[in-house]
């Protein structure tokens, strides 16, 4: 489902362990992301922090990469979602194994 003002993505990934997760960030949209089965490990570190550029922010899809290290990690999981705001750059799968996720984005 994708619309203007939410949009709900469902996701059959790998995770890419700490080393391959690559913190992101978005302007127009809050991220919450359900794991509905595994373990997603997902690494977080203020925007304003992030230093070192890997993609810039392209308003087209609302994204921006970064290849700074995450200042802390949380293991999401079960009933757990996480909620990500433009202020908080984010690194999704980092953790190891098949995960299935809904990840839902509610623009600002």
């Amino acid at each position: 489902m994708r619309g203007d003002e939410l949009s709900l993505i469902i996701g059959h990934d790998e995770g890419k362990g700490k080393a391959g997760a690559v913190l992101e960030s978005h302007r127009l949209y809050i991220d919450v992301q359900m794991v509905l089965s595994g373990t997603d490990l997902i690494g977080w570190r203020p925007a304003a922090e992030c230093r070192t550029l890997i993609r810039p922010y392209d308003a087209a899809t609302d994204i921006a990469l970064y290849g700074d290290a995450p200042a802390t990690w949380c293991a999401v999981a079960g009933d757990l979602i996480a909620v990500f705001f433009p202020e908080d750059a984010h690194a999704p799968l980092g953790g190891s194994g098949r995960l299935h996720k809904a990840v839902m984005k509610i623009r600002v």
